[in-house]
Order: structure tokens, then sequence, then C-alpha cells
């Protein structure tokens, strides 16, 4: 379904780069 993995990865996305900001402060 390639809805779903498009979905998917701009959620990963969002994920890590949270987690990156947070890491760098």
């Amino acid at each position: 379904m390639e809805v779903h993995k498009i979905l998917g990865a701009g959620f990963l996305e969002s994920v890590y780069e949270e987690a990156l900001a947070i890491e760098t402060g």
C-alpha cells in the first residue's frame, strides 16, 4: 500500500527530526 508507506516515512522523519533536535539541544 503506497499511501501508507509514504505516511509512515513522513511520520518517522518527523519523529527522527524531533529526537535529533532534543539531542543537539
